[in-house]
């Protein structure tokens, strides 16, 4: 969690410097004189204030998307407010400033984001996982899409089978090569019986003996009694798996 709040911290503080560096590029190109780096980050600043302010008043009293566009306008007043108290600007360059700025910082976090999302890390909202008590319904996780040495008790986010449009969360088990039982309620690895602490005393419900090839994971859920897992649908395969979960918060 502490990890958590100071990579947020730095990110806003690093977005606070770019933003500032772009909005006073936009300020000359509009031909604001003497614009300054200092007055745009001040101005970046307040607007980010009165952002957080406003969104929570209107979130209240009025639905979503009407909060959502009320917020922007109210907002573009603060910014044309802002312009013409530093620099005389006026309203219809206030307004391209703040159409174009918006426009930007939308192309470059889409620019940043997808990438981000495609090869390193993903955002994932658990839903009825089948992994309580350690993941519930509504936990939030990133799935580290990096690191592709998985081993024994990671928790990864994989394809189901059956839909690959569908994402599951389970815990791995059993390894490629290894031999995989389940009988009497209980898990065998390599006809060792399996120490699983993670789990409350639930029996592994099943009757499965099966030797995983070179590409292939077996995976449970740690809740036997509702978890949809390698039970039911066999072991998965290597490509099938998005990635590693690592949970931040509900």
């Amino acid at each position: 969690m502490a990890l958590t709040i100071i990579l947020g911290i730095s990110a806003l503080i690093i977005s606070l410097f770019v933003g500032a560096a772009i909005l006073l590029g936009l300020e000359k190109l509009f031909k604001i004189s003497n614009s300054t780096y200092k007055n745009s980050l001040i101005i970046l600043i307040i607007l980010g204030i009165a952002n957080f302010v406003i969104s929570i008043i209107f979130g209240i009293f009025i639905p979503v998307i009407a909060a959502t566009i009320l917020t922007t306008i109210a907002i573009f007043f603060v910014f044309h407010f802002l312009l013409k108290k530093y620099y005389l600007a006026k309203w219809t360059k206030s307004l391209g400033i703040f159409s174009a700025f918006i426009i930007v910082i939308f192309l470059i976090t889409i620019a940043i984001i997808l990438p981000i999302r495609a090869f390193v890390v993903q955002p994932f909202v658990v839903r009825q996982s089948g992994m309580n008590p350690i993941l519930n319904d509504g936990d939030f996780v990133l799935i580290n899409k990096l690191d592709k040495k998985f081993s024994r008790n990671d928790i990864i986010v994989f394809r189901y089978p059956a839909d690959p449009s569908q994402y599951f969360i389970k815990r791995i088990i059993g390894l490629p090569n290894e031999k995989i039982e389940i009988k009497n309620g209980q898990v065998f690895l390599n006809d060792q019986l399996l120490n699983e602490d993670y789990i409350s005393k639930q029996e592994t419900l099943g009757n499965i003996s099966i030797t995983l090839n070179k590409n292939q994971y077996f995976i449970l859920g740690d809740d036997r009694n509702t978890s949809l897992d390698s039970r039911t649908f066999g072991p998965i395969s290597l490509d099938a798996i998005e990635g590693k979960a690592v949970k931040l918060l509900k």
